[in-house]
């Protein structure tokens, strides 16, 4: 869920962090990861930003080639 909200917030740090430790992370490395994401979240909704824009996959993988 983590990699998720770092995806969504896109941030680097965050997902870099998750998968290069492959599930081994402890649960303090947890907890601190989780704080980051949801200072993130918390900042994007204090300016009106949450949900952030997502665009579909089907948008995403229209594209001319």
């Amino acid at each position: 869920m983590l990699l998720a909200l770092a995806e969504v917030v896109q941030d680097i740090e965050v997902i870099e962090k998750i998968e290069g430790c492959s599930g081994r992370l402890s649960s303090e490395e947890l907890e601190n990861l989780e704080r980051l994401i949801l200072n993130k979240v918390m900042s994007y909704r204090a300016h009106d930003k949450w949900p952030p824009q997502i665009s579909s996959i089907t948008e995403v993988m229209n594209f001319d080639s």
